[in-house]
């Protein structure tokens, strides 16, 4: 068989065989993945379509929340439950609360169909409608078809709880969402909260278009107001709500309501859903019978089933178009790719055929036959070599008879060589003896360093502290015997590791160190020297080291090159339990005396209130003084036990979504009309663009705010300008945030005590004796617990500018989205 046919035939099979898996690929790999994406698509859908609905059920009981905390409806209630009103009163009563509801809450929301006061054995006391007085929901089925109203009997203020999909009058009349919230008296029992009235606020709502206008949105071609994105793409997609009978609640394109016409069965996700309570997705019948591919979401406590879909034969049509396509290129490509190898491989061969027909001649003995190698491709280069080799041949017949003769000269100059290297291993053996000499003296040297070494050995074991050497990559290359002991790890388990995986450092109340956070880095290449102190409140832990050891370290670089450092570590145990030791004496001090305070702050008041003239002006004066005076000491006690819980771990956190546009600008109305009696300008200058939102505990980034804002207030003089601004930093996780004024500055030589507890600056006590000095510890204290970093900057005279930085996290917003509420104050 001739090359020409072998080419075409492997050529035609590797396509053939290459059509074939991508006809397979196409038929399984890429249907099962087409298949799973449709179905991924579909359950985020109906993972969309359950947020959306709980915050629908979210928005009715948020405003019935809001409505039952109403003043005027609590007194409302409060006089109606009262026995002792007479019955004239009583009905004087009602009639106004009907008035009252009809007027000021359901004259703005036409979907309410009423509003019931009724007592816990379902009997409505008042209600909006009058012939509605005196019924017995319970006795009528209305309220004990759900589990809502006793629960709610032992709810909390503001506590909603909504039941939807009610059918009143069967399922032929369009179901009703009840919402219950238990009513409170305006009066405080003695813990401070209200007291609870034993009546229920019960709305009936017809809100099943607004839920129904939701979800329209969703599908192709239909107005609303939720963005489906994905099943929007589909003519044959569906999103109802079906109850356990399979019963349809919401319109579909087929049935607005109740059975299908010619339904047999219930769609399997509805059966699952009141029978295992689990949600299904994947290929099944609907209720008209057609396959569809479909995502469910249950709401078995609500009593319904959330039904995504999509018609099976639209959702795979792009599919089956893709594979039609496929296999009419591959098709094409087939008999076009057969030609090509045709025409491509006819003159090649043609020119191979040449070189055979030479290589024969040259076979038969005529040295001198040549082929033709006109061209440049890769066969006429062949061809080429094939006549240089013919030519090397002839060649080298005449070069061997030269070189024979070269080699019997270049004999006799061997012999010659030989006995030259016999003279040189003379030589070789002189030097032999001589470097065994040399090897002798450096032995000596050897021990007398040995000796050297024992010394220094000795004294470094001697040392009290723990002495750790590392080299300029971070690996052990020598512990003292305090450090094994305060390590619970051996030499041998020491040496050669790297310092940051054997030893873990923790900073404070928080995780552990990074390795780009050791301080190692700034003394290996800064070549500057680092000392912590206690209230740094280091502690280290390793493999056998379970329990924190509190720490205190020096560390200084190793001669002037890259070499490494020297680090030397103290157990500060008994230092440490004795500051903790103080810090619980003043939080213990600071509850004993918060309780006589908040006695003389109470009585104080009650004697200040009091319009009458039983005091005259020098008490009223006194009274002034003991007030302000036992206020400013319960402030300082709020900051002795804020610094206290965090010192201890006990502060309690829980983050939320912050704006920091709207919260900033908040707290600057409340200190405005501070800053104004100073005669001060109090900026906020936000960045531009969208506002930055951070996902942080409101009440410690407050506190933060507020101290700042508050102290630049204090030393700052009149005509001063006061400015809060904040902005992310570049190539940064985190939001610096930055509070100036141009007041009186900090001295340089009180810097470094600025943070400290109880410590104030000599020029802020001369402006402004009062003070404890904990405002900025409390701060700094806060500003670590979040993982934050607070520093300043402050020209003595012209004012001072303090920054921190809040981390930001996968779960912090960077911009306002416009669907989406994000808290704005505390």
């Amino acid at each position: 068989m001739k090359i020409r046919t072998k080419a075409i035939l492997f050529f035609g099979t590797l396509i053939i065989f290459l059509a074939t898996l991508i006809v397979v690929y196409l038929t399984y790999h890429v249907h099962a993945s087409f298949e799973k994406q449709l179905i991924t698509n579909l359950r985020i859908t109906a993972y969309k379509n359950e947020r959306a609905y709980l915050e629908f059920i979210q928005k009715l009981n948020a405003r019935i929340a809001d409505w039952t905390s109403d003043k005027y409806t609590r007194d409302l209630a409060s006089k109606i439950v009262d026995p002792k009103l007479s019955l004239k009163s009583h009905k004087a009563l009602i009639d106004e609360f009907m008035v009252y509801v009809n007027q000021e809450k359901i004259k703005y929301d036409n979907t309410i169909l009423s509003i019931d006061l009724v007592d816990p054995e379902g009997v409505i006391l008042a209600s909006s409608s009058s012939d509605r007085v005196g019924d017995n929901e319970k006795k009528g089925e209305t309220l004990s078809d759900t589990d809502s109203f006793p629960k709610i009997l032992k709810g909390d203020f503001q506590e909603a709880i909504t039941d939807p999909f009610i059918f009143e009058n069967g399922q032929d009349s369009d179901p009703i969402f009840r919402t219950t919230a238990r009513l409170f008296s305006n009066i405080l029992d003695s813990k401070g909260k209200p007291v609870p009235l034993p009546v229920v606020f019960v709305v009936n709502s017809n809100s099943l278009s607004d839920l129904v206008n939701i979800f329209r949105g969703t599908l192709k071609g239909r107005n609303g107001t939720f963005n489906g994105g994905f099943i929007s793409m589909f003519n044959t997609s569906e999103i109802y709500f079906m109850n356990k009978d399979g019963f349809i609640i919401t319109p579909t394109r087929f049935v607005k309501k109740g059975f299908f016409e010619n339904q047999k069965v219930i769609p399997k996700p509805t059966g699952e859903c009141f029978r295992s309570n689990r949600d299904v997705d994947g290929e099944y019948s609907d209720y008209k019978g057609t396959l569809v591919a479909g995502a469910s979401v249950c709401l078995a406590g609500d009593g319904v089933v959330i039904l995504t879909e999509i018609e099976t034969k639209e959702a795979y049509s792009i599919y089956d178009d893709m594979v039609r396509t496929s296999i009419i290129i591959i098709i094409t490509i087939f008999l076009e790719s057969l030609l090509i190898i045709f025409l491509a491989v006819r003159s090649p061969l043609d020119r191979l055929a040449n070189i055979i027909e030479t290589a024969k001649k040259v076979a038969e003995g005529d040295i001198k036959a040549r082929t033709s190698s006109v061209g440049k491709d890769e066969i006429s280069y062949l061809a080429r070599v094939f006549n240089n080799m013919l030519d090397n041949t002839m060649w080298t017949e005449r070069t061997l008879r030269q070189v024979s003769k070269e080699l019997s000269e270049k004999k006799t100059q061997l012999e010659a060589d030989i006995e030259e290297h016999r003279k040189q291993e003379k030589f070789l053996e002189q030097t032999s003896r001589a470097t065994q000499n040399l090897l002798e003296n450096s032995w000596k040297a050897k021990e007398q360093l040995q000796i050297q070494s024992a010394r220094l050995e000795t004294i470094i074991a001697s040392i009290g502290d723990g002495l750790i050497i590392i080299d300029s990559e971070y690996k052990i290359v020598l512990v003292n015997p305090k450090a094994e002991e305060m390590l619970c790890l051996s030499s041998n388990e020491l040496l050669g590791k790297d310092l940051r995986e054997v030893v873990k450092l923790k900073r404070k109340k928080m995780q552990e160190t990074l390795d780009e956070e050791w301080p190692t880095k700034e003394v290996l290449l800064a070549k500057s020297v680092v000392v912590t102190h206690l209230e740094d409140e280091l502690s280290i832990t390793t493999e056998k080291r379970q329990f924190k050891l509190p720490i205190v370290f020096s560390m200084a670089p190793l001669g002037k090159g890259p070499s490494g450092a020297v680090i030397v570590v103290r157990d500060v145990s008994e230092d440490r339990e004795l500051d903790e030791a103080k810090s619980g004496f003043i939080s213990i001090a600071s509850h004993q005396l918060r309780t006589p305070l908040t006695t003389i702050r109470w009585y104080s008041e009650m004697l200040l209130s009091d319009n009458t003239e039983a005091l005259n002006l020098t008490q009223r004066d006194f009274l002034n003084e003991i007030h302000d005076g036992a206020e400013r000491l319960y402030q300082t006690i709020d900051l002795l036990l804020g610094i206290s819980r965090i010192e201890s771990g006990k502060i309690k956190s829980e983050k939320e979504a912050i704006n920091l546009n709207l919260f900033t600008e908040q707290i600057s109305k409340e200190l405005a009309p501070q800053a104004s009696a100073r005669k001060l300008i109090l900026k906020t200058l936000p960045p531009e663009g969208e506002p930055i939102v951070v996902w942080l505990d409101a009440i410690g980034l407050r506190q933060v705010i507020l101290n700042l804002l508050s102290n630049a207030i204090r030393y700052t003089n009149e005509n001063g300008i006061i400015e809060a601004s904040w902005k992310r930093s570049e190539g940064k996780p985190e939001v610096l945030y930055s509070v100036s004024d141009n007041g009186i500055g900090i001295p340089e030589n009180q810097r470094a005590h600025i943070f400290s507890k109880f410590f104030r600056a000599d020029n802020a006590i001369t402006k402004t004796p009062d003070g404890s000095g904990l405002g900025l510890a409390l701060v700094k204290d806060l500003i670590t617990a979040w993982g934050g970093k607070i520093w300043f900057e402050s020209p003595e005279g012209k004012g001072t500018t303090f920054f921190f930085t809040i981390p930001t996290t996968s779960k912090i917003a960077t911009s306002m989205d416009n669907n989406t509420e994000t808290k704005g104050s505390s």
